[in-house]
């Protein structure tokens, strides 16, 4: 049986990942899939259509790491804005070094497509502490998203009532 796993990106076979069975294992979606395939020697790649390459690249990182020392959990509701008060300082150099918002949203639904709990907790509080006290004009510049026209946020308002039935009640 092979000691490695070949995962496949969205980009295809030419960006080919490979990542140890032990850390392959922290994904549940993964350890469902070598599971299935235990009695027979698996040698066949998984692919992950919905992770790009430099994000699978990062997600190995990270299950590389960890399979041999299971992150902690961490202590929720966070109330910090400095990661490193939550996590051990691996963690918080790791998440710390994906910089751009979108690769962190990235990151954020690989480890949920993957099923791997602990580094969604680790992005989701990343997140938490980035976003700590942010301003939602704040958020949605740091996120390239422009703010709705008051005549766009009253035609949604007017195409999709039941949105703000919660607050008539």
């Amino acid at each position: 049986m092979s000691t490695v796993v070949a995962l496949i990106p969205k980009e295809g076979h030419e960006y080919k990942v490979m990542i140890t069975r032990e850390g392959a294992r922290l994904s549940n979606l993964i350890q469902r899939v070598l599971s299935e395939e235990e009695d027979e020697d698996f040698n066949e790649d998984i692919t992950v259509p919905e992770i790009e390459f430099k994000t699978l690249t990062k997600v190995v990182e990270f299950a590389e790491y960890h399979k041999d020392d299971p992150m902690k959990p961490i202590v929720t509701p966070v109330r910090t804005k400095n990661i490193e008060q939550l996590v051990c300082k691996w963690d918080a150099n790791f998440i710390s070094s994906v910089k751009h918002p979108n690769s962190i949203i990235e990151l954020a639904k690989a480890a949920a497509y993957l099923d791997m709990d602990s580094l969604l907790d680790l992005v989701l509080a990343s997140l938490a502490c980035y976003l700590g006290d942010t301003t939602p004009h704040a958020l949605l510049t740091t996120l390239g998203v422009q703010q709705p026209s008051i005549e766009e946020m009253k035609q949604v308002a007017k195409e999709e009532a039941w949105l703000f039935e919660w607050s008539k009640s």
